[in-house]
């Protein structure tokens, strides 16, 4: 499943003129598995196991209602309101480990200045138990000086 174990890595990935796109097997994506896209900025986004996340959100929720400190609530509640916020689409991974990109990502993030949107290369970086994909070379570069 994406995310059981800690995803590290790097690896360049190409992305169809119909938005398909491998998974690198360094994530361990399995057949069927639905995963959730998220955007936190211009230049990437995150794809997650959906059961991950859900698994997630019900021991943040869990741990809100265990806890007495006011400030910790505050920021479970905001972790929470984050992840719901920034959720774009759910695809599932097929036979051949690869997925859809939703065409909203496609359109706003990946091509925002390309007309033409034809196939392209991204840059999938392992980010603890998700995948962030990172627009271009540069996207990812500009990053790493961050």
């Amino acid at each position: 499943m994406l995310g059981e174990k800690i995803i590290l890595g790097t690896k360049e990935v190409s992305m169809d003129e119909k938005g398909r796109m491998i998974i690198p097997s360094f994530a361990y994506p399995t057949p069927d598995e639905e995963v959730v896209f998220t955007v936190e900025d211009k230049e990437s986004f995150y794809i997650s196991s959906l059961e991950m996340l859900k698994n997630t959100l019900i021991n943040l929720k869990n741990e809100r209602y265990s806890t007495i400190n006011s400030q910790k609530i505050f920021e479970i509640e905001r972790r929470i309101e984050q992840i719901y916020k920034t959720a774009i689409d759910i695809a599932q991974i097929d036979k051949n480990a690869r997925i859809i990109v939703p065409k909203f990502i496609r359109s706003e993030i990946i091509f925002v200045n390309d007309e033409t949107q034809k196939s392209t290369n991204l840059i999938a970086q392992g980010n603890g138990y998700r995948l962030k994909y990172y627009i271009n070379k540069n996207a990812y570069y500009n990053s790493l000086v961050k």
